[in-house]
């Protein structure tokens, strides 16, 4: 299902540092994808990259009532810890959103409104270790899990390993990209079993599906100056067992510092999937945000 959403979003954040591959995200973002590398604290020399720990939570939401009735919510939690070698994120994220159709203008004025429907409503997770074989290389293991109401996804499991490498990495600049295998693990909910039940022939089975991807990421981060950094980051999964599946994640996000504790960020992600593996759903979702955010740490 395309999803097109944009909100004003005040947040209280610990402001971690986390790769846009990593938690959607979003802008979830909208993007809440469970997306977005933080800015490092210190500054070091290239090459020399501190040990940190780091925590942030965030949240926010719109509401609207008269003629348009709306409400809408997100929340997300990012953790860092990096010590040697040794690197650890987490990262969880939700997105709800629920709305009233219009009044229809020939109906009597006493008549009562429609009830409010949910039109957005998803939850992911993403656990990633990384070791540090110098600055500049990594092996690491990702770990996912994502429920989407409107992708007819109960559960969406995804496991990830592989190796990262940059081309710069320093408290300024971040350039590297990552390659590795994907397996995914699609449990589907009981709308999407009825729908894939339609397909001609049938899958077997239809609450599940199994596949084997190679994944690739390419990342950018860059400190512009002292109040404003950019990331920006492209996901591919390329299934090895059918030609016609792959799927495309591409996040963005903008920040810039007000003043000393607060920070405005605008966010947009697009998530393209070409075999969604149900009937009716739409293979692109298109999210976005706006978001304050107050630094604690």
């Amino acid at each position: 299902m395309k999803t097109y959403s944009a909100g004003l979003f005040l947040s209280v954040s610990f402001f971690g540092s986390n790769a846009l591959a990593q938690v959607p995200a979003a802008v979830s973002s909208g993007a809440t994808e469970v997306a977005s590398e933080g800015k490092e604290k210190a500054v070091v020399p290239e090459g020399e990259i501190a040990d940190a720990t780091e925590l942030a939570l965030q949240g926010g939401g719109l509401l609207a009532g008269g003629n348009a009735r709306s409400f809408a919510l997100t929340a997300s939690t990012k953790f860092l810890l990096r010590r040697g070698k040794h690197e650890f994120n987490a990262n969880a994220a939700l997105n709800y959103a629920e709305s009233v159709p219009p009044r229809d203008p020939t109906a009597s004025p006493e008549a009562p409104r429609a009830d409010s429907g949910t039109t957005v409503e998803n939850y992911q997770g993403r656990l990633r270790y990384d070791y540090f074989f110098d600055t500049r290389v990594s092996g690491f293991m990702a770990v996912s899990a994502r429920r989407d109401r409107f992708q007819g996804l109960d559960l969406r499991m995804g496991f990830d390993p592989g190796v990262s490498v940059y081309a710069i990495r320093d408290a300024e600049m971040k350039v590297w990209g990552e390659l590795g295998y994907n397996l995914q693990l699609d449990l589907f909910n009981a709308q999407a079993q009825a729908a894939r039940a339609t397909l001609v022939p049938a899958p077997e089975p239809l609450d599940s599906r199994t596949d084997h991807n190679i994944r690739a990421f390419i990342g950018y981060q860059h400190r512009l100056d002292d109040r404003l950094s950019l990331d920006l980051g492209v996901e591919g999964f390329k299934s090895v067992l059918s030609s016609t599946a792959y799927r495309f994640n591409l996040g963005a996000q903008l920040t810039t510092q007000l003043f000393e504790r607060f920070s405005f960020a605008v966010g947009a992600i697009s998530l393209y999937n070409n075999d969604p593996g149900v009937p009716g759903v739409e293979k692109l979702d298109v999210q976005s945000s706006l978001s304050f955010v107050y630094t604690l740490l």
